[in-house]
């Protein structure tokens, strides 16, 4: 019997090249569980400006920290902890991290469940677009992610958690941080 769970939130506050992976916050276990790291499949440039430049990396660079920080404390430790997340502050504007902690919880965040244990993934998925203004300075980068997880628990059986959609990153300052996302989740046990 398969039992599938959905979830779907949406938050927001208004606000070229191939693709690129790479180190960062990527969710090992003190166990030794392997790493999960996102994949940049690619990235563009949308710019008002005559000739936008390439996607600068530092930029690039910050927004995958931020992204892979994410999949690690908000999703894969959770799921291999069995704890709640943590350390998300850094990662979220302040509006967004009081939805995301909240009424967008189920589709954000992973909860310690009796159904953590090893987790791997087939597809950590990211596009990554940044739009820039007439200047061509940067002004937000849309990531749209397509992240699937398995868990298998030690008693048996497994879940196949799914997340796609987009979530917008903008800096506010000290770095990128995410602003505002549409998620959907389905959760599948086998």
């Amino acid at each position: 019997m398969a039992v599938v769970v959905l979830a779907a939130c949406s938050s927001g506050d208004g606000g070229e090249g191939g693709g690129r992976a790479g180190g960062g916050d990527g969710g090992g276990s003190d166990d030794g569980e392997q790493a999960i790291f996102l994949e940049v499949t690619e990235t563009r440039v949308e710019s008002m400006a005559v000739s936008p430049g390439p996607f600068p990396e530092d930029v690039w660079s910050n927004v995958y920290d931020v992204l892979n920080a994410y999949l690690d404390r908000a999703l894969v430790r959770p799921l291999r902890s069995g704890q709640p997340p943590t350390a998300l502050e850094p990662l979220f504007s302040a509006p967004a991290l009081e939805r995301a902690t909240t009424v967008d919880r189920a589709a954000m965040l992973e909860e310690g469940t009796t159904l953590s244990g090893t987790v791997t993934s087939p597809r950590t998925h990211a596009l990554l677009v940044l739009l820039t203004d007439r200047g061509g300075g940067p002004v937000v980068v849309n990531a749209t992610v397509d992240l699937v997880l398995f868990v298998a628990p030690e008693g048996g059986g497994s879940v196949e958690v799914t997340r796609t959609g987009q979530v917008a990153l903008v800096h506010d300052g000290a770095g990128w941080v995410i602003d505002s996302y549409d998620l959907r989740v389905a959760r599948d046990s086998r």
